[in-house]
């Protein structure tokens, strides 16, 4: 009996007590919470906006939408980043004044460029294309990056659909390996045998022609040691789309150049002319060099020798300094695009042949100490044969967030040494950022430039098209 009261008396003052205890912890937690205007679904791993204004200055939320984080971080969580630290978005770099034409991103809060992950995969020369059906989600390509563990005979593309997670191009699930067929060749014997013995693609650029997206990478060729191959992107990811078993490059095409063949060939890109016919642009500089395509990887004979005496012209005039640069090397860089220079929301604006244009980026590469720079140039040529330069820019650009000379570099958790050189950036590709911009875009569009960072990261930057374009120069302008 006495046992009994006991129980009767002692177990009421610890319900009473536990109540009491989640009351002070719910109390401590909601005042916590409230105070950062913050609310998270753990079982739906979302953040609804409450205050929006004080989460948006945490730079933890872009929209007034929930925003799904599940795969941004795991558990659900979303990352924690330091404090921003950035300077105003229009402020430009020091360093860059008077040698670079600076260009700042349209969505990052600071105007930086934003990393392009592969979730914990280091990667580099990145690709961004828009997805056919699904809004703000993207494919992101890029080559898997070596380290001492792997395999160095072996190597892969990995590809994802992605969208902006914690201010930067995230994967939503995980990334998988491009379906690319290795070859092989009976071209490199001797010294090059190195190359026989590679497996899987190069280098691989994606990217939108004007009715579908296309893949071109390097690999063991037919014609030379090592050459570039062209496929229907579609073919390789989950991508909708009509059968149809007549269309061009629906598999893996050995693409060729006019004779002779170097040894390695790589950095070429195609673009289709005012007609709609695809055409093959092997080099830039000294001499350029193109030809028609056709759909067995065969081609026409050089058009080049018809522009070659503007072209050289023009280049000296505008980009005379640049091209002096001792111990520079010049090549190819992006895929091209097509670009009409006028605004499309202008009511006079109007798409013709004398206002629109081919546009793609080079890049001059100087080597010192063993650490690589790259600076990347614009260049508009003609869409009717023979093709020739319309437009170059005095200066290279300069994309906001690239490290200056003695400054560290940050990279995740990892602290490196400050560097001696500017930040290594080369830019590897180009789309127009909005869905329903395929080849063709407008001054007022946006683009995405997609580059690697040190041989260690991936990066990308979203900018307005006249931005990009602001410091161009006209060939025929004295």
């Amino acid at each position: 009996m006495l046992l009994q009261r006991h129980r009767q008396i002692l177990l009421p003052s610890a319900a009473l007590l536990i109540f009491v205890l989640c009351a002070v912890i719910y109390a401590n937690v909601k005042s916590s919470n409230a105070g950062a205007g913050l609310n998270y679904h753990w079982r739906s791993g979302t953040w609804s906006s409450v205050e929006f204004e004080s989460l948006q200055n945490t730079g933890r939320l872009t929209t007034h939408n929930e925003i799904d984080y599940s795969h941004a971080a795991p558990h659900g969580k979303p990352e924690e980043k330091p404090e921003d630290k950035s300077k105003d978005h229009n402020e430009p770099t020091k360093f860059a004044i008077g040698t670079h034409h600076e260009i700042f991103s349209q969505s990052t809060k600071d105007g930086r460029y934003f990393l392009v992950r592969f979730e914990d995969h280091r990667t580099i020369n990145p690709n961004i294309v828009s997805h056919p059906t699904k809004k703000d989600v993207w494919f992101i390509i890029a080559q898997q990056h070596k380290t001492k563990e792997h395999n160095w005979a072996w190597f892969t593309e990995l590809a994802c659909e992605a969208s902006f997670r914690d201010g930067d191009l995230q994967c939503l699930h995980h990334p998988t390996i491009l379906p690319i067929a290795s070859t092989s060749s009976s071209h490199c014997s001797g010294d090059l045998d190195y190359y026989d013995a590679g497996i899987g693609p190069h280098d691989a650029r994606v990217f939108h022609g004007p009715d579908r997206p296309y893949v071109i990478y390097g690999s063991q060729s037919q014609h030379s040691c090592f050459g570039l191959w062209m496929q229907d992107f579609r073919r390789l990811v989950d991508w909708q789309h009509e059968y149809d078993p007549a269309y061009a490059f629906r598999h893996a095409t050995d693409l060729q150049r006019p004779a002779p063949h170097g040894p390695i060939e790589k950095n070429w890109f195609v673009f289709w002319d005012i007609e709609g016919q695809i055409h093959a642009h092997y080099d830039v500089y000294p001499k350029r060099a193109y030809a028609k395509l056709n759909k067995d990887g065969s081609v026409g004979e050089d058009l080049a020798h018809l522009a070659h005496e503007a072209d050289a012209r023009c280049m000296k005039r505008i980009m005379g300094a640049e091209l002096e640069e001792p111990e520079s090397k010049f090549h190819q860089a992006t895929n091209s695009l097509s670009i009409t220079m006028c605004k499309k929301d202008d009511p006079g604006c109007k798409k013709t042949p004398e206002n629109t244009f081919i546009m793609t980026i080079f890049q001059r590469k100087t080597e010192r100490s063993l650490h690589s720079v790259y600076e990347p140039y614009v260049m508009l040529f003609g869409q009717k044969a023979p093709f020739p330069i319309h437009a170059l820019p005095k200066k290279p650009l300069w994309i906001h967030g690239r490290r200056v000379p003695g400054e560290h570099k940050e990279y995740d958790k990892d602290v490196h040494p400050p560097l001696e050189q500017s930040e290594m950036l080369y830019v590897t590709s180009m789309s127009w950022k909005d869905p329903s911009r395929l080849y063709h875009g407008y001054l007022d569009d946006v683009l995405f430039l997609g580059f690697g960072i040190e041989d260690s990261k991936t990066g990308g930057i979203d900018v307005l098209a006249s931005d990009l374009l602001a410091a161009i120069e006209k060939c025929d302008t004295a």
